[in-house]
């Protein structure tokens, strides 16, 4: 696949970054990861067509490029929704175990389970592989006979978002089906500060907590708990941004590309 073509779901460059030793591999955090592509460049290189916009959202064990998806969200205007816990290989870090409420924990000595920290309730969980065929097929149906699905997120702080998901496509060998199906990635907040730090939008808020509280009438005590999960934060992304765009019918690659003159 050409690293020109920033349309389709493998992003160049994205590629894990194999380690030697103990103290190269404390080293590999984010930094090490190409910051995500420019989105205003991914919605030019799709061809004018019908097109579905799915909002999605992951949970990962941590920040670091070793680190995994714990979870996948994905909600669109026409479906219910996509939700899915995995069982990662590496345990959760403190950090993303505060951000996600999820702990991995032994059971009698060798089973490993992911459970809710607030009521401590196991988890189901899929393999990522099964997951990810799963995702796979739920996104062709949404497809329906459309040119393709836009996979659209929002992220206000430096996580790329896109490698997690490339990184695991590729690792499964699926990147010919997925991209057959998936045309693009990008990053509502992004479209929303014009792509620039320079922005004259830079004053708008930009995390997904701050735009919901203003935008839409939810309580803070349960828009809380519902930001710690991949599920919920696709599904408030979605209403989001249908209301912001005012689009009834569902969002398009037309509604996308407005995003930053708005």
């Amino acid at each position: 696949m050409e690293s020109e073509d920033t349309s389709v779901i493998v992003i160049p460059g994205t590629a894990q970054k194999e380690v030697d030793s103990g103290d190269e591999l404390k080293k590999l955090n984010l930094e090490m990861i190409d910051p995500e592509p420019n989105s205003k460049e991914v919605l030019s290189g799709i061809p004018e067509g019908s097109y579905k916009v799915v909002s999605f959202a992951i949970d990962l064990t941590g920040k670091r490029s070793q680190d995994e998806i714990c979870q996948i969200g994905a909600f669109t205007h026409s479906k219910m929704g996509f939700a899915q816990y995995i069982m990662p290989f590496r345990d959760v870090s403190f950090g993303a175990m505060r951000s996600h409420g999820v702990k991995v924990f032994v059971t009698f000595g060798k089973y490993r389970v992911l459970r809710n920290i607030r009521n401590m309730k196991i988890l189901k969980t899929k393999s990522c592989y099964s997951t990810l065929n799963e995702f796979l097929d739920w996104l062709k149906e949404v497809k329906g006979s459309s040119n393709g699905i836009i996979l659209a997120y929002h992220n206000h702080t430096s996580i790329n978002v896109p490698f997690f998901l490339n990184k695991a496509v590729e690792e499964y060998k699926m990147t010919t089906e997925f991209s057959e199906v998936v045309k693009g990635i990008v990053n509502y907040c992004k479209l929303i500060r014009g792509g620039d730090e320079q922005d004259e939008t830079k004053d708008r808020p930009s995390s997904l907590r701050a735009l919901i509280r203003k935008e839409l009438d939810y309580d803070a005590d349960k828009l809380n708990g519902m930001l710690q999960s991949a599920k919920y934060r696709a599904k408030l992304t979605s209403e989001l941004y249908a209301k912001l765009l005012k689009c009834e019918d569902g969002i398009s690659l037309h509604h996308l590309k407005s995003i930053g003159k708005k």
